[in-house]
């Protein structure tokens, strides 16, 4: 779904937030990111709990003027293969966190998706269930995809159970592909197809 962003997002928002998605569960919204955000998205790089997570390099502090430039070369300025967004509170238009698709190949009508909650504050109150449905809705619905795809660190229980849950299946282990905390740990693929999805959105 499009509209326009600053009525969506309520009295706070920024001017030229672009394509936006809504769910059914009406609590976040999808945005394009925007450069004006660069000193949370700063806090989040710099933040080891969220690195640990979700990122495979070596843990680094991440300046301002570094952040903008990951925001504008990587997140903004997007080919047709990825779609990233900035996942925002409906309503207030707080920035909480981000989400992706990306590898987005048009042959194959695959694509892998990720998410993250970059508040804490806001861990264990389903925004990732939410978001993760948009995302497919999306992928399934506009974008036609057949597969969608994710990748996921063993130890993130909480992004096991997430995807689990929406009817990903466990497709196969890449073992002992990361190095962290001393020791080797694996990587989960995960796997959806558009049928699998449509059976469990329409039983």
């Amino acid at each position: 779904m499009r509209s326009d962003s600053k009525a969506v997002l309520g009295e706070g928002s920024t001017d030229g937030i672009g394509p936006w998605l809504d769910g059914p569960g009406g609590r976040v919204v999808l945005v394009s990111h925007d450069l004006a955000d660069a000193e949370i998205y700063c806090r989040w790089f710099n933040d080891p709990e969220l690195h640990h997570y979700n990122c495979d390099r070596r843990f680094t502090a991440f300046s301002l003027d570094e952040t903008v430039d990951l925001l504008r070369r990587s997140w903004i300025e997007t080919g047709p293969d990825c779609r990233r967004f900035a996942v925002r509170l409906l309503g207030t238009g707080r920035l909480v966190g981000q989400a992706d698709i990306y590898q987005i190949h048009a042959d194959s009508r695959r694509a892998r998706v990720g998410l993250e909650i970059g508040e804490k504050d806001l861990w264990g109150r389903g925004l990732g269930r939410e978001v993760l449905g948009m995302l497919l809705e999306e992928a399934f619905g506009s974008l036609d995809l057949h597969r969608v795809e994710a990748l996921i660190y063993s130890f993130n229980l909480r992004s096991v159970r997430l995807f689990e849950r929406a009817g990903f299946r466990r497709e196969g282990v890449l073992r002992e592909r990361l190095a962290r905390d001393g020791g080797f740990h694996d990587e989960y693929i995960y796997g959806l197809l558009a049928r699998e999805w449509r059976e469990r959105r329409f039983p």
